[in-house]
């Protein structure tokens, strides 16, 4: 168990800054070879790790996940310099693509332009004609998600025109829509047709698999897959949430920062979305919304309290958390004891599952105010 395994130091951190986030770096290599020995040796496995890798701190994901494979999907152009500062080896993809005004910049951090329009080819083919070479890029055409994406019309325009003449096309690209829908009539649709497009350019290599898809079916690994939440904790099983084949990443524990009793019908919290219904203990906790708990969580949400569950009651506070603590013992609770939010008892993916929030949801609307620590 995680918790106990590191007891001494997340008690000291966490009674430190009140709530202290602790990250498991074995486990984020284990989901990355799990991924691994599902899509098997002719497969990339390239990590996404958009929004400073999902909140969790680019500077400490990255070079934890380039032991297994140092190729890297960012979104936009200034995620990919400050990655690539890190590191003058990372091979980089951006996949908001090319910028106008921009474009040095790509040379000179040597990165590589996911193109997704029209407009983004012409700015590229411009520029590479210059004289240039060396460049590469990445090709995304439009399956049926209708986000960005090259579509037919766009990618004969390209062929015919000979636009790409002046640069390397690493990868042919798409993403599914409804993967983790049961038998959804979409996922044969943008097989097929991600099959025609990328037929356009024969000799590239292709890439359709994001996290829920990877275990949809073997044949659409083709030659990389591009996980990013499933690295972190998310069941990557798209129709099994029963089972999570993921280890779990984050850890978060807080605090106590007040123990009261409520009376019979007293209530709880903006909007009195909580009454008791006899008289209750009741324990406020340094941590809220601001910190990634879901607003959700007041309706169905619970911590550990010394391996007992509290229900959260009452509305979610920017800052602060309320939980029914009136059936635990009280003598082993005071404003020392650490309370697990997220860890060995509920893990992110079942914290997700029980306050029906998207994991994403959680790990992106954590703040920095609190310290994470890598261990």
């Amino acid at each position: 168990m995680f918790f106990d395994k590191y007891k001494d130091f997340i008690k000291k951190q966490t009674l430190k800054y009140s709530t202290a986030v602790f990250i498991n770096k074995d486990a984020i290599i284990h989901n990355f070879e799990k991924i691994k020995s599902c899509v098997g040796d002719k497969t990339k496995v390239i990590s996404v790790i958009k929004n400073d890798a999902y909140k969790l701190g680019i500077k400490d994901i990255a070079p934890i996940l380039a032991t297994q494979n140092n190729e890297f999907y960012v979104a936009t152009l200034d995620e990919a310099i400050e990655l690539r500062k890190l590191d003058s080896n990372y091979i980089i993809y951006v996949l908001h693509g090319t910028i106008n005004n921009r474009l040095n910049e790509f040379k000179e951090n040597n990165l590589i332009p996911v193109l997704s329009t029209i407009n983004q080819v012409l700015l590229w083919h411009d520029y590479t004609s210059k004289g240039l070479n060396n460049y590469k890029c990445v090709l995304h055409v439009e399956t049926g998600i209708n986000r960005l994406g090259l579509s037919e019309k766009d990618i004969q325009y390209i062929v015919n025109n000979n636009l790409l003449q002046n640069t390397i096309i690493e990868y042919v690209i798409s993403h599914f829509a409804c993967s983790d829908i049961k038998n959804h009539i979409s996922i044969d649709k943008q097989y097929n047709k991600f099959i025609k497009l990328s037929n356009y350019f024969p000799l590239v290599k292709k890439s359709l698999c994001a996290s829920c898809s990877i275990y949809l079916n073997n044949e659409y690994h083709f030659d990389a897959v591009r996980p990013g939440i499933a690295l972190y904790g998310a069941n990557p099983l798209p129709y099994d949430k029963s089972k999570n084949i993921m280890e779990n990443v984050l850890y978060i524990y807080t605090t106590i920062l007040q123990i009261k009793t409520i009376k019979n019908g007293e209530c709880i919290g903006y909007g009195h979305l909580w009454k008791a219904e006899r008289d209750s203990k009741i324990a406020v906790l340094s941590i809220g919304f601001a910190d990634g708990i879901s607003k959700n969580a007041y309706k169905s949400g619970y911590v550990f309290i010394n391996q007992n569950k509290a229900p959260i009651v009452g509305a979610i506070s920017m800052d602060l958390l309320t939980v029914d603590i009136t059936d635990i013992p009280i003598d082993n609770i005071n404003e020392n004891t650490i309370i697990e939010i997220i860890g060995d008892n509920i893990t992110i993916d079942q914290y997700a599952n029980t306050n029906k929030v998207n994991l994403a949801d959680i790990l992106n609307s954590m703040t920095k105010r609190y310290p994470k620590y890598f261990i």
